[in-house]
């Protein structure tokens, strides 16, 4: 049963919740009934976001980096470090190619590609804690 639930993310015919303090992920079909859990095998002392391509999760650890899984929960062995000034990550989100990142002291976005190559930061409002 999720504890402090994080954040969401949904495709086309699931969507899956990331519990922070049990450090699970849940999946659902879209009309809410439970298609089971998994645990995190990756870092996740820090979990502030979760987002899906359709294809693959990716789980955001403010600390760690962003950590790829399929959609049934196999950690991928792919991850990345977080840029040095994208130093306090709160949200994440993808676009199907890339993978966007807020950043809540520094008030931008950041892009990276699926490999973790910065590929730009901009400013975003609001002017506080996006």
């Amino acid at each position: 049963m999720p504890t402090l639930l994080t954040t969401i993310t949904a495709s086309g015919t699931s969507f899956w919740v990331l519990d922070r303090d049990d450090k699970r992920v849940y999946r659902y079909l879209l009309d809410g009934t439970s298609q089971g859990s998994f645990d995190l095998t990756t870092p996740s002392d820090h979990l502030e976001g979760i987002t899906t391509d359709g294809t693959s999760l990716w789980v955001l650890d403010k600390n760690d980096g962003i950590f790829r899984y399929d959609l049934s929960g196999t950690f991928l062995n792919d991850s990345f470090a977080l840029n040095d000034s994208n130093s306090h990550a709160e949200g994440i989100s993808t676009d199907g190619n890339d993978l966007w990142v807020v950043d809540k002291d520094n008030l931008e976005a950041f892009r990276y590609d699926s490999k973790g190559t910065l590929l730009a930061a901009f400013s975003v409002a609001p002017t506080t804690h996006p």
